[in-house]
């Protein structure tokens, strides 16, 4: 288990730079309004059928994707100081989230996914054959929640020395 990047509490944006050789690239696989999947919307609370804003990106060192991350953003959220995160680009959620004074992070909770039980793009990314260990969190931005899911790739946690 990779657990010093399954428990890093500062921002994992800037543990990956560290770590990069080349630059670090944030890819956007999907951004969109839909429906979050039921453990996603339960965690925050939200009804049944609400709209989230979704975000699945691949942090990637140049050509070579190191992690996938999920951001789910309900409505609220973005309304007020936070509507920029609608409007990230490919620039890093946490550039965004670990500069702003009202952040609070809840608990981890972990899992261990094979590759093969994602749809495609996602599942295309690593090697099927091998299942990622992954995290997900809760934040308060300003008492307002918002869940981010990371999914730490084999080649990032060989290139730091935390395997197994």
């Amino acid at each position: 288990m990779p657990s010093s990047w399954l428990n890093e509490t500062g921002s994992l944006t800037f543990r990956l730079r560290r770590i990069c050789r080349e630059r670090l690239i944030v890819r956007i696989l999907r951004q969109g309004w839909a429906r979050p999947f039921r453990g996603e919307a339960e965690k925050l609370g939200l009804a049944a059928g609400r709209r989230v804003l979704v975000r699945e990106v691949v942090l990637q060192d140049g050509p070579t994707p190191l992690v996938f991350a999920r951001t789910v953003i309900p409505p609220d959220v973005l309304r007020g100081p936070h509507y920029g995160l609608a409007r990230l680009g490919c620039r890093p959620l946490g550039d965004v989230i670990f500069s702003s004074r009202g952040l609070c992070r809840g608990g981890l909770e972990l899992c261990r996914v094979a590759a093969a039980e994602w749809a495609k793009p996602v599942g295309e990314i690593w090697d099927g054959e091998q299942a990622v260990w992954g995290r997900r969190s809760l934040y308060q931005l300003d008492r307002l929640n918002l869940l981010v899911e990371e999914f730490f790739l084999p080649v990032v946690i060989a290139a730091s020395g935390d395997a197994k």
